[in-house]
């Protein structure tokens, strides 16, 4: 499956994210629960998000306000994955809703005895007001030892990093964080065991 992933990292269309989906394929594969991906666009952060939960069992449940990700998302992946079929129809969910709304009905979609999710990717406006309101509206979703991720942190005309700042200042000592600048940069946010 890793592989197969790793010839995303040639795709034109995967620029910006290619260099990190070796890390989002492993976070998902280590983490602890199902993952939550906010913004699909054309897929290449799926695919690694989805490699890495599928192996381990596990679900992924991606959000995006354009409806028209999930068949671009599927005709990019067709292009070299064997298991595609196997893997959207078994591993993933896609769900058009605004990614603040979909923290908000997260319970009610999955009935009282959902598990929290063990991973969360934020890439969707880019904006600071928009990811500070989902880093804030997921945060009470996740588990106990959930790691929360974005990418574009390092993009000057974003507010992703300001963002990013403030959630931690609101949660100080409850996470470590570790960030990388190059290709747009990417976070990663680590709870502490409580």
């Amino acid at each position: 499956m890793l592989v197969d992933l790793l010839k995303f990292m040639d795709e034109p269309l995967a620029e910006d994210i290619a260099w990190h989906l070796p890390t989002l394929y492993w976070l998902a594969r280590t983490g602890c629960g199902d993952v939550i991906e906010l913004g699909v666009r054309n897929g290449f952060s799926t695919i690694a998000l989805l490699a890495g939960a599928s192996e381990r069992g596990r679900q992924l449940y991606s959000y995006d306000i354009d409806p028209t990700c999930e068949w671009r998302a599927m005709a990019t992946w067709s292009k070299h994955m064997p298991l595609l079929r196997w893997l959207v129809g078994n591993h993933w969910r896609f769900r058009s809703q605004d990614s603040v709304a979909a923290a908000y009905d997260w319970g009610v979609q999955h009935g009282p005895s959902w598990r929290r999710p063990g991973l969360l990717f934020v890439d969707t406006s880019h904006g600071y007001d928009r990811t500070l309101a989902e880093l804030r509206a997921w945060h009470d979703k996740l588990s106990a030892k959930s790691v929360i991720c974005g990418h574009d942190y390092s993009l000057p005309s974003a507010g992703v990093r300001a963002a990013v700042a403030t959630f931690c200042e609101d949660h100080r000592g409850q996470y470590t964080m570790q960030s990388t600048d190059h290709t747009n940069g990417l976070f990663i946010l680590r709870r502490i065991d409580q």
